[in-house]
């Protein structure tokens, strides 16, 4: 699929916001509106990862699932990758997808689902077999997508509880047991969980947090990706709510060290957690395959390490159109960690996409991984930062650190720390630092000396395409010429009432103000631009293009600068987490300005 020009809109709807949506236009329809589709092309000497771009359809119902694909990390050579699809229901596909040398377009592929059975269905696709020196980015395991159809109905076999309900039953939707502890408990061989009401996280059950016993619930484990467990709202409920008791150590769901796999390959979806510690939290206990979608998560406080989701060494998650909130707890690089939906410390391969969060000092916080080869950190797309960053925190073991990490096509507003922010202080374990950071909006982003992505040893980072709106400083490398610390690539980026202006980007300690000055460096923003990129109307958020802008072919090869269109794209999680139904889950259309 070939990038598209750049069409973006922020709207309201059902009394939550709904961000950056664009046109599902067809290639002739963008045509027509003198959307013109060009190649992304950039030289980046390695042959690179492939990976989903997307981790779900946006289809939530029968019909045609549209999957994307992408180049990152390095355009070096010709490369390919398999793609099939498995499951019930639908018409199985396969194929190659195939890049040319210096190519780094979305590619997709589509399959084709007559119906469904009973329940939440889904199909999966899965990537394979990549040539040319190329690699899968989540690895084998995990280079996955999802076809979710969701029409409100129930499973065949499954468990059910309600939480409100005054007396204990057996687990039938008739008759459902009171409480999670016994759903769980006796699930059997049923994969799906159907849960509503309030869970009141108590002292009744207790688990290990590092050797103190806390108020938590112990996860199922799965069977693998065809035996995942689904801990889910149920159909039409009002709410599926799990809260704590007001002790700062009240965990929602949590699997320590001690329970090696607990947890593994299992789903949480439609769940609100409130008042916790921590609404899910894995602790090095070597589980993979955890998904989390369309979740919530809010007034998370536990005096030191908070989130709303904590993977510590876990290995593949998805965090899927999630929002977090009042994570109260300000975070820095030392032992105080705190990520607003997702801290991870040792996790790798974990993607989180379409999702929002506020009100906390790192919205996504990744800490070490603490492997070598070619191990992923975190992987971001289309989420919606509010005075909050997504921050790569301090390598203190030997290892790699924050390896291949992606923050690609997100919204950043009024983050003084910076909207990215990559700080290693110990620069011997510099191991590889593969940052690919771009397509990114970043609005009122820095502060003093902060610029709207400031770095330190984020050695190959690759930094394209991005707007910076109003703020302080584009980009900061501070390292001042330390072994091994070099950007790759910064290029392509636009700049508007930046308002450290004499010192526009920082390179090796060094600022510099124009672009001219960075040229001789290579790679370093030698095709920048200077001026107003001339969204439809800022003050109302509506962050859409008009046709005179000047991020419109400011980016390589003539492409825009600014989100990556698919035709399919928004920014955020809109109603999802409150939906009673899935229509209310996708995005309305919108019209050309």
């Amino acid at each position: 699929m070939k990038r598209r020009s750049f069409l973006v809109s922020i709207g309201a709807g059902l009394g939550l916001p709904h961000f950056l949506t664009l046109e599902r236009a067809s290639a002739n329809q963008l045509r027509q509106a003198g959307l013109d589709a060009v190649a992304l092309r950039l030289s980046i000497p390695t042959p690179g990862r492939l990976g989903f771009y997307m981790d779900y359809s946006e289809l939530d119902a029968p019909g045609t699932h549209r999957f994307y694909v992408c180049r990152t990390h390095g355009t070096a050579g010709a490369v390919t990758v398999d793609y099939a699809s498995s499951g019930d229901s639908h018409e199985t596909v396969g194929g190659t997808l195939k890049w040319g040398d210096g190519e780094a377009d979305i590619k997709s592929f589509s399959v084709r689902v007559p119906g469904k059975p009973g329940g939440t269905h889904r199909i999966v696709t899965r990537l394979s077999n990549p040539t040319g020196g190329a690699v899968l980015h989540f690895g084998a395991k995990h280079t996955v997508a999802y076809g979710v159809i969701d029409d409100g109905s129930f499973a065949a076999t499954a468990v059910y509880f309600n939480a409100d309900a005054s007396r204990n039953g057996n687990g039938t939707r008739e008759n459902p047991y009171n409480n999670i502890y016994d759903a769980i408990a006796n699930r059997g061989s049923a994969t799906v969980i159907y849960g509503r009401g309030t869970v009141r996280v108590d002292a009744s059950h207790k688990l290990n947090y590092f050797g103190e016993l806390v108020n938590a619930i112990a996860p199922p484990t799965g069977a693998g990706e065809s035996g995942r467990v689904y801990i889910m709202r149920w159909p039409g409920a009002e709410n599926f709510v799990i809260r704590g008791d007001g002790s700062l150590k009240t965990h929602g769901f949590l699997a320590s060290q001690s329970e090696t796999g607990l947890g593994s390959w299992v789903t949480y979806r439609g769940i609100d957690f409130r008042n916790l510690a921590a609404g899910i939290q894995y602790i090095y206990n070597r589980a993979t395959g955890v998904n989390v979608e369309y979740c919530s998560f809010e007034s998370m406080d536990n005096g030191s390490n908070v989130s709303g989701f904590m993977p510590w060494g876990l290995d593949g998650s998805k965090v899927w159109r999630c929002r977090a909130s009042d994570i109260r707890v300000n975070g820095d690089q030392s032992n105080n960690n705190a990520g607003g939906l997702v801290l991870t410390y040792d996790g790798k391969n974990i993607s989180v996409q379409r999702s929002e969060v506020s009100n906390t000092a790192h919205g996504l916080f990744h800490k070490r991984i603490g492997r070598t080869g070619n191990d992923v950190s975190i992987n971001a797309r289309f989420n919606h930062f509010k005075n909050c960053d997504v921050h790569f925190g301090t390598a203190t073991t030997s290892g790699a650190s924050h390896s291949f990490s992606v923050v690609q096509s997100n919204l950043f507003e009024n983050v003084g720390s910076g909207g990215i922010t990559h700080i290693t202080t110990n620069i011997n374990n510099l191991g590889t630092q593969a940052g690919w950071w771009c397509n990114n909006i970043f609005v009122n982003c820095g502060s003093g000396e902060i610029a709207a992505i400031h770095t330190q040893l984020a050695n190959g980072a690759v930094i394209f395409g991005n707007i910076m709106y109003r703020c302080r400083k584009i980009w900061a490398d501070t390292t001042n010429g330390a072994p091994n610390s070099d950007i790759q690539m910064a290029d392509f980026n636009l700049g508007y009432k930046i308002s450290l202006g004499s010192q526009r980007y920082e390179w090796r300690g060094k600022n510099y103000s124009t672009a001219g000055k960075l040229s001789r460096v290579s790679g370093h923003e030698v095709n920048a631009r200077a001026g107003d990129p001339l969204f439809i109307n800022p003050r109302k958020m509506n962050y859409r293009l008009r046709s005179s802008s000047s991020a419109r072919g400011a980016g390589p090869a003539g492409s825009d600068a600014g989100i990556y269109v698919t035709g399919a794209e928004v920014i955020g999680p809109f109603d999802a987490v409150r939906a009673k139904a899935p229509a209310k889950m996708n995005p309305p259309n919108i019209t050309n300005s």
